[in-house]
């Protein structure tokens, strides 16, 4: 590696990486409502850890990206590369509804959404790309 740049399609450094992701993130956390400290309890970690993600002074760890992820109702692709993946309507829908509510509407909805995917899979059931319910067996 000369000169800190890796190898591949990007020619960007590693810095130049952290400080993308960094701002990635806190434009997310910013756009629902929440401190450093709101999203640092949600994914168990200080809000000082957040600040040195979001400053691009260190990478994320595997499982941060993971409790990232969930937290901040991103795809990988769109927390990682920036790049948002591709969405159904209803992903869609659900993301603008979910930057209408508070912090605690959020988690209530997802706990509720959660709840419903775990009864349809254990039903044999699963949604389609329109959000409808289809039975596996059809």
């Amino acid at each position: 590696m000369k000169g800190g740049r890796r190898r591949g399609k990007s020619s960007a450094t590693p810095l130049e990486v952290r400080r993308a992701f960094g701002l990635r993130l806190q434009q997310r956390r910013r756009q629902l409502g929440w401190s450093q400290g709101d999203l640092g309890r949600r994914i168990g970690t200080l809000g000082t850890r957040l600040s040195k993600l979001e400053n691009g002074h260190t990478a994320p760890r595997l499982g941060e990206l993971v409790r990232l992820h969930d937290a901040l109702s991103m795809s990988l692709d769109e927390l990682i590369a920036g790049e948002p993946s591709a969405q159904t309507p209803a992903q869609v829908g659900l993301r603008r509804l979910e930057q209408n509510l508070s912090p605690d509407q959020g988690l209530l909805v997802g706990i509720i959404l959660n709840s419903i995917a775990s009864e349809l899979k254990a039903r044999g059931s699963k949604p389609d790309a329109r959000g409808g319910v289809h039975d596996r067996a059809s």
